[in-house]
């Protein structure tokens, strides 16, 4: 639901702990009837555990409205 905090924890294939990230649930839209791509806030950002995820966002699927 939008403005809902959420904890997510995000495995990456790099073969260390998974990420561990918290933010706030901005925007939902609906695909299908049983899928959703939702906006998330994240709060307090680390930059250097962030960086492995932008190390394998080449890839990721991108949505069509990017």
């Amino acid at each position: 639901f939008v403005n809902e905090h959420i904890s997510l924890e995000v495995s990456l294939p790099d073969g260390t702990n998974p990420l561990d990230l918290n933010g706030q649930v901005v925007w939902v839209r609906t695909q299908a009837p049983n899928l959703w791509d939702v906006g998330v806030r994240f709060h307090q950002i680390h930059l250097m555990r962030l960086q492995r995820l932008f190390k394998f966002s080449d890839q990721i699927e991108k949505p069509s409205f990017v």
